[in-house]
């Protein structure tokens, strides 16, 4: 009698056994199935979305990005449908991911606020790489926008990453949009007075090549019994450092001044 139950039981739990085998073995089956399907479709995407065509229009950056959006989509729903193959709650599934997803928005919102500017400038295009910007106090050529940050070259030759959300709502001086950069220099100590010496530096300058529209503009905002001071103004072709030579030029004709950089006004 004893033994029957035994055997009952042990014939039972074998079947039972194999019942859970072989559902194991199909949900694997599925999720291999939805695995594979979401590659081939993650596959697909990338390459409607990075087709030369559609990079020449938008650009890689903008491109890159969209396809990686829709590849994790994708992933994220193929998750989903395996883990509702193995029994788990869809519902459940859903609450924990928007519970997961506030949490990470609340602990990254600066980094979201940099990405959602970066995404728009990758859209909207204000300015294209290669044009000569000016943000806050820094200028210099801009050499790449990411995701998170825009990359400018200064006229130092110094990288600097200016985090989206500042270039979003700062205001921005796009010189290259014009196709023409103002160079400002100061000169003090020109030992003449100050008509000859505006005389003679604005026919110094004029005589520089690369210059644009509107005209050089020299100005003598001092005097003293050392000298004059005279501000320089020259538009020139953004893709043409007259800097050097005009330093040069100013200093040959006037070896006992000095030349800088001017104080900065509001571009014309």
């Amino acid at each position: 009698m004893d033994g029957n139950v035994v055997g009952e039981w042990v014939e039972r739990e074998l079947r039972e056994l194999g019942d859970r085998l072989v559902g194991l073995t199909a949900g694997l089956l599925q999720a291999l199935v939805i695995v594979l399907v979401a590659r081939l479709l993650v596959g697909w995407a990338r390459r409607r979305i990075q087709r030369p065509r559609l990079i020449a229009r938008l650009g890689v950056n903008l491109t890159t990005l969209v396809a990686n959006v829709v590849a994790i989509l994708i992933y994220v729903v193929a998750f989903s449908l395996v883990l509702a193959v193995f029994g788990a709650s869809i519902s459940a599934l859903v609450a924990y991911l928007s519970v997961t997803t506030l949490a990470v928005g609340l602990a990254l919102q600066e980094t979201l606020r940099n990405i959602i500017a970066g995404i728009y400038l990758l859209l909207e295009r204000p300015f294209n790489i290669g044009d000569r910007v000016t943000i806050r106090d820094i200028s210099g050529r801009l050499e790449n926008i990411e995701l998170r940050t825009t990359a400018i070259r200064s006229e130092t030759g110094d990288l600097v990453l200016v985090p989206n959300s500042i270039v979003f709502t700062e205001i921005v001086t796009n010189r290259t949009a014009i196709r023409s950069s103002r160079t400002r220099l100061q000169v003090t100590k020109v030992p003449l007075p100050a008509p000859e010496a505006q005389r003679r530096v604005l026919e110094l300058v004029t005589g520089l090549h690369h210059l644009h529209r509107p005209d050089p503009i020299v100005e003598t905002i001092a005097r003293s019994e050392t000298g004059a001071t005279v501000t320089i103004s020259v538009w020139h072709d953004p893709d043409v450092q007259i800097r050097t030579s005009l330093i040069g030029a100013l200093q040959d004709a006037f070896p006992e001044s000095e030349v800088t950089s001017a104080p900065d006004i509001a571009a014309t």
